[in-house]
């Protein structure tokens, strides 16, 4: 991909949020396609796939949404799924022709939202969906048994941690451990756990308070059959501790997509197992095109 098709611009939102977007492939491409990260992370959450593109035919859009990379964090307040959903709707406002989305977790959430508040947009906008390890409904999300627990304290201890700042630095070599252990399979490579870290040590924690109490009170199951209405796809990891096969298959059923496993890989898909969300994806755009 040469210089000249790939461009970044800054989107103001309807509250005066300020989202960073890029742009690869041209604007008067016949195809676009909207890539929606996952929480604690941003647009390099689809590096894989954005490096290894190939048809120029194609528009890609990436976007950091509200609070992480290097878009606002927007008006202070209760943080919601639905205002992310939002924003999705106005970035496809902003842009021309047919639009397939893909969402990343916490990303597929915020499609089942855009679903629930403007379901119009899969009438006359989108014409394609992929749904990457996610889930309907917050109460789907495991922590290896410690999701009751995240949803009692989660919160305050998250908030807590953003105030005490010496505290996360002396912990940071045994949580960029852990953490990538929790997100991703035993045998992935080492790379992709250091670029995942790197995106959720850019995340402050009270954003990540913020954003972990919205998804785990988040419940769109509902308007999830909306997506039904546009070719779709649900792709998940064989060994997603954050969720599971049974929460991605939930997704599948009610929008009676077929759901793919991707073998070795865990919660991040499209690091661990970028081969399969490619031909997905671009299996996919076939049906798009057909």
């Amino acid at each position: 991909m040469t210089d000249d098709t790939r461009a970044s611009r800054e989107l103001v939102t309807s509250d005066g949020t300020t989202l960073w977007v890029e742009v690869d492939g041209p604007d008067d491409a016949p195809l676009t396609v909207v890539f929606v990260h996952g929480f604690t992370l941003n647009l390099a959450n689809f590096a894989e796939q954005r490096a290894g593109w190939t048809d120029d035919s194609v528009r890609r859009v990436f976007y950091d949404q509200r609070a992480f990379g290097q878009s606002e964090r927007g008006p202070r307040g209760r943080a919601s799924i639905r205002r992310l959903a939002d924003d999705l709707g106005e970035l496809i406002d902003s842009l021309d022709g047919p639009v397939v989305v893909v969402g990343h977790s916490m990303g597929g959430m915020v499609m089942a939202a855009l679903a629930g508040v403007r379901p119009e947009l899969f009438d006359e906008r989108i014409v394609g969906a992929m749904l990457i390890a996610t889930t309907g409904r917050g109460g789907d999300i495991t922590m290896l048994g410690l999701e009751g627990l995240a949803r009692r304290i989660g919160h305050g201890l998250l908030t807590g941690l953003h105030k005490t700042e010496p505290l996360p630095r002396l912990t940071a070599p045994l949580t960029n451990r852990l953490v990538p252990w929790l997100f991703h399979d035993l045998r992935s490579a080492a790379a992709h756990r250091q670029a995942f870290m790197a995106m959720v040590n850019q995340t402050s924690y009270d954003v990540m308070a913020d954003y972990l109490r919205a998804m785990l009170e988040f419940d769109e199951y509902d308007s999830l059959p909306v997506l039904s209405k546009v070719p779709n796809v649900v792709v998940a990891g064989s060994a997603d501790r954050i969720t599971p096969l049974s929460a991605n298959q939930h997704v599948a059923d009610a929008i009676g997509a077929e759901l793919v496993v991707a073998k070795r890989s865990g919660h991040m898909v499209p690091f661990e197992r970028a081969d399969v969300v490619t031909r997905e994806l671009a299996a996919l755009l076939e049906r798009v095109r057909g």
